[in-house]
């Protein structure tokens, strides 16, 4: 729905996710951007919550509220989120970081 920018039905058929599964932890986060989109601030900190509380190992549901608190004007609380949602993604890669060297 979102692609055809039917926001309203999009809305909708979250709402029916979570009427079925009220522990899908991605569905309160789609929710919490569409209440944004329809400017219900605090609906969606509250879905954002309710999404970390039932996925709180998901390190992308820090990074959506990082990216509503930093939008609320709220940076202490959006950096503080992003620090969790990088401290829980980073272990999970397996990355490499190169460091040059003079020869």
């Amino acid at each position: 729905y979102m692609l055809r920018e039917n926001k309203v039905s999009a809305y909708e058929s979250i709402n029916k996710a979570i009427d079925i599964d009220s522990k899908h932890a991605y569905a309160y986060c789609m929710r919490a951007k569409m209440k944004l989109h329809f400017g219900e601030r605090a609906g969606a900190l509250m879905d954002y919550n309710k999404a970390i509380e039932l996925d709180p190992e998901n390190s992308n549901m820090y990074y959506e509220r990082s990216i509503y608190n930093s939008g609320q004007g709220f940076p202490s609380m959006a950096l503080s989120d992003m620090s969790k949602a990088l401290e829980l993604c980073l272990p999970k890669q397996n990355l490499r970081f190169y460091h040059p060297t003079s020869h």
